[in-house]
This record gives C-alpha cells, structure tokens and sequence, in this order.
C-alpha cells in the first residue's frame, strides 16, 4: 500500500512539472511571436498595455498589440493574465489573439486560443482555453470584457468557463 501512495505522488509531481514546463515553453512561444511580429512591423513598435480585472477571480491583466488592425486587415496581440483569490487560488493563462476594429466605433473584437494553468490548495491543473471579448478604446485606456471557456487536461479532464471585466493603460 505505501509503495502505491509513493507511485502516486511520484506520478503527480511528474505531472505538475510537466505542466509548469508546458506553460514554460507556451509562455516562450508568445515572447518569440511577439519578437517575429515586431521585427515584420518596423514602422510601428508594439503597444503595451497593463490593467486590472475583475469577475469569479481578480488579478491582473497584459496586453502586446503586435500588429495593428485595420479594416480591411485583422491585427495580432499576445495577452497574459494572472487572477487570484487571496484563498489559495492563482490562475495564469496566455493567449495568442487576432483583433478586429468595428467600423466607426471605439471597439475591437478579439478571439484567439491559449493556455491555462491553475494553482489550487496545491493542485496544479493546467489546459487548452480560448478568450473571446472586446475592448473600448478611448485614449490611453481599454475598457475590456473577456470571456474564457477552457478545457483542463491534467490531471483531470473537465470543462469550465471564466469572464472576467477590467480596464487596461497603454503604454
């Protein structure tokens, strides 16, 4: 029986390292498209923007706009964000997005997929998750809406669903 309860917390940690490395490595990605983009668009750097959110979880949010929208064109960005819940509970996921300006309006569309990875009473879970949401633009400030299904795979498969609304200041 002990050689059992061993097995398993072996196997756990083993899944808790794959998935911080998973995330890691996603992570590692977003840095690396946004090098990409920012070197195919020379003319203009990237805009930055950093917030706060609020919804089931609170935390914070970052945004790399690489590639600017325009009508006839989609952009490109790259968000990260980190929500906790002073209880224990840390959520960190990562997003690759393709935004879409409405004609005439102060709103951009976005939609893009991503990873997940939660922290909870020591259990480490981690997924797939897609974002979808707008954002007002006015001035140096986005005012957002974000809504995140997602699928968790380790170390159990289930799915849930996140929203979440915030405000951003670009840098």
């Amino acid at each position: 029986m002990n050689g059992d309860v061993f097995l398993r917390l072996r196997a756990a940690r083993s899944l808790r390292l794959l998935g911080l490395c998973s995330l890691v490595a996603f992570m590692a990605f977003l840095v690396t498209a946004a090098d990409g983009y920012a070197q195919k668009a020379k003319e203009k750097r990237p805009v930055f923007s950093a917030g706060l959110l609020a919804g089931p979880t609170s935390g914070l949010t970052f945004h790399a706009l690489l590639k600017d929208p325009v009508l006839d064109s989609p952009g490109a960005a790259a968000e990260v964000a980190v929500s906790f819940n002073g209880e224990g509970f840390l959520h960190l996921s990562g997003h690759s997005l393709t935004e879409r300006i409405l004609p005439d309006t102060p709103l951009r569309l976005f939609l893009g997929p991503g990873m997940v990875a939660e922290l909870d009473d020591g259990t480490l879970r981690w997924g797939l998750s897609t974002t979808v949401g707008g954002y007002f633009l006015r001035g140096p400030y986005e005012v957002l809406l974000s809504l995140m299904p997602r699928l968790m795979v380790v170390p159990e498969r289930n799915g849930m669903f996140g929203a979440a609304v915030g405000v951003r200041y670009r840098f």
